[in-house]
């Protein structure tokens, strides 16, 4: 079972991508401990029962990506469908080193179209894969670069915005290295459209 929260912004009860799951926006400039009435924050709390079945052995929730007609639920090890009333669909993933598995899928939060769109850096550097949810066709996108993947979001159905982080090793000093980050913006080909360098900052790590 989890709990949505909806604020007096929006009057639409159903879950959405906008929906505030387990967690609160709470302003910057709060530098302390607070008590706020549930009430200042939203109108209503929107409680799902997630179907159990006996195929269906789910540990703890350790992710989840809702839209309007589905929730995407991860366990430790596995990954499940369900629609927005809480009724179990399928089994989406499994974790694993084999051939349909996969090693530590990172969601991005935006399911566009039906469709969901995970990286799994360890599994393949060189791919962001798509899943359709209504017909479970899995499908490999090419990206740009393969740096690390610290966030992405599909902005429209032919694009996607990654958050990269490339990682070099110095060299000439095993303890140094130098992070570029920047923001990247290609097409569903692996074609680079736009590319923001947010900065390259050197440092030591083990």
């Amino acid at each position: 079972t989890f709990s949505g929260c909806y604020n007096r912004k929006s009057s639409n009860p159903n879950l959405t991508s906008n929906t505030i799951v387990n967690s609160f926006e709470i302003e910057n400039r709060i530098s302390d401990s607070i008590e706020l009435e549930l009430s200042e924050i939203a109108d209503y709390i929107h409680i799902v029962r997630l179907e159990t079945l006996n195929s269906v052995v789910m540990g703890g929730i350790y992710s989840m990506v809702i839209d309007e007609n589905y929730m995407v639920i991860g366990s430790e090890k596995e990954y499940f469908l369900f629609d927005v009333k809480g009724r179990f669909i399928r089994m989406l993933l499994k974790t694993g080193r084999g051939p349909e598995e996969f090693i530590l899928p990172l969601f991005s939060q935006v399911i566009r179209n039906g469709i969901l769109y995970f990286s799994d850096a360890i599994k393949n550097k060189n791919y962001i894969y798509c899943i359709d949810l209504k017909s479970d066709r899995l499908e490999r996108i090419p990206r740009y670069n393969t740096g690390n993947i610290q966030y992405f979001i599909p902005d429209t159905d032919t694009t996607f915005i990654v958050l990269s982080e490339v990682f070099e090793r110095d060299k000439k000093a095993s303890l140094s290295a130098t992070i570029e980050y920047s923001l990247i913006r290609q097409d569903l080909k692996g074609n680079l459209l736009n590319e923001i360098s947010l900065g390259v900052f050197k440092g030591a790590f083990p």
